[in-house]
């Protein structure tokens, strides 16, 4: 499985690289195919071993309850630590600006449908695969890594934080539903909910760049 786990990081680079490569054109498209690729192959990998049960473990209300709740602080944490870096560091606000205008514009069904579409195959590979098989460390790098194909510096440190609390959280419940319920209350409350704003001033639209259904 190390080998699997380590092949199936590759094409998650790869995976990236198409997603935000070409143009932000059709990128909740591309999102949605490598999600599904990434989770299909994912998925045969752990099958073929015989450890998918293992890996993912159960659903239960302790699980649901501690992702909920984890994913809840991480974004309260989050707003705190924007509130500070921005005024650190000005640059700061600009890549912040950067990752939200992605999707401005878009309709919220075609960026949540790849929000969490992503968020599945993010756990499923840095989760299921290269944390089980090669260790935390190794997942949190490698989950730091993969976000400079994005080109902003911002998205790797709330990859590298992230990746800290997720494989936390899967470790400590020892299975799927913990991380991933965090993992998308996270990003769907920073992106539709309760979005990053500057510190003096608004550094994104009061109301977030995000159409609604036309």
């Amino acid at each position: 499985m190390g080998v699997a786990a380590g092949a199936i990081l590759a094409l998650t680079f790869v995976g990236w690289a198409v997603v935000f490569g070409p143009s932000r054109r059709g990128i909740w498209h591309r999102s949605w195919i490598t999600a599904a690729v990434l989770v299909a192959v994912s998925v045969g990998a752990l099958w073929g071993a015989g450890e998918l049960g293992d890996a993912v473990g159960t659903v239960s209300p302790a699980a649901v309850l501690a992702g909920g709740a984890v994913g809840i602080v991480w974004v309260v944490v989050t707003q705190i630590g924007h509130a500070v870096l921005c005024r650190v560091l000005p640059s700061f606000i600009e890549r912040v600006r950067d990752l939200y205008s992605i999707a401005a514009g878009d309709r919220r069904g075609d960026v949540l449908i790849a929000l969490v579409g992503m968020a599945v195959a993010e756990e499923f590979v840095f989760r299921l695969l290269v944390q089980r098989e090669l260790g935390l460390v190794v997942a949190v790098v490698a989950y730091t890594a993969v976000q400079a194909v994005v080109r902003n510096w911002a998205l790797m440190l709330a990859g590298g934080a992230c990746g800290v609390v997720w494989g936390l959280l899967y470790g400590w419940q020892e299975g799927l539903t913990a991380p991933l319920l965090a993992h998308i209350i996270w990003t769907g409350t920073l992106t539709f909910v309760w979005p990053l704003r500057g510190c003096s001033a608004p550094s994104v639209p009061d109301e977030p760049a995000i159409a609604g259904e036309r």
